[in-house]
């Protein structure tokens, strides 16, 4: 990189190796992402044996950086004096855990379909979004959440969300699901809510409602069976539910 710059960074990386189970350790689950400044850098990494690894790197100038964000707040007044010396520093310490937010931003850039100015406007409004999700999590990172995970219960926390995101319609209890990935229940939640920014209740309601909205959008279906489909047991429940996630009742999402 040439001259002075923001990277926002990010590793995917997966050890292919099987945890004491005998499953194979979940795709990305030791993926992490920091934001730094440079003022001209050249870079060599090393690539481990049997680690799969996906860099996705966002290199922004110093000036658009500093039109995002608030100078003056607490959050980045450490990294903007270095900066301001021209010292190469980053944001956070230590790399920080990916969220499953900030990997659907990434998917989103690289799968965009759009040309020209079209797709300058899309990705600018994905970058804003995913350095966003980077500045809210190292929000909460600094305010009390320094304990770090343990890098033997990630593949753990993945394995969680896997099962979440296969069975979210009739999801197990927290008991059960710290009984079927082998961690106790207090690291289940509490590393749930630490990893992937959410916690596990309010992951599942966000499963639930993006397939009620994908159901009423693309497939036409009533308001009673998507009630249904999504795991609802009553319509009322349901529509309670979706208004209060977006704020507006799941018949007026058609209009």
């Amino acid at each position: 990189v040439e001259g002075e710059a923001i990277t926002s960074q990010f590793i995917f990386s997966n050890k292919n190796s099987s945890n004491p189970n005998g499953k194979q350790s979940a795709k990305y689950g030791r993926s992490r992402h920091n934001i730094r400044y440079i003022p001209s850098a050249k870079e060599a990494y090393d690539v481990k044996p049997d680690v799969e690894f996906v860099y996705f790197l966002i290199v922004l100038s110093k000036d658009y950086y500093l039109r995002l964000v608030d100078l003056y707040s607490p959050l980045h007044e450490q990294f903007v004096q270095e900066m301001e010396k021209g010292i190469s520093t980053s944001f956070a310490e230590h790399d920080l855990f990916m969220t499953p937010e900030m990997r659907r931003s990434i998917e989103a850039i690289i799968s965009c379909r759009q040309d020209g100015e079209l797709k300058r406007l899309f990705t600018d409004a994905r970058i804003t979004e995913l350095i966003m999700y980077q500045l809210e999590q190292f929000s909460q990172h600094i305010q009390g959440g320094r304990e770090s995970l343990l890098d033997r219960d990630i593949p753990k926390l993945e394995e969680a969300r896997e099962i979440l995101e296969r069975d979210y319609i009739d999801p197990p209890t927290h008991k059960q699901l710290s009984k079927m990935i082998l961690l106790n229940e207090f690291k289940l939640r509490t590393g749930f809510k630490k990893y992937f920014g959410s916690t596990i209740y309010d992951f599942v309601t966000r499963l639930r409602m993006e397939e009620a909205k994908r159901l009423i959008l693309e497939e036409g279906k009533n308001m009673y069976e998507v009630g249904v489909n999504i795991g609802f047991k009553h319509q009322a429940s349901f529509t309670n539910a979706f208004k209060k996630y977006y704020g507006i009742l799941p018949s007026d999402v058609r209009l």
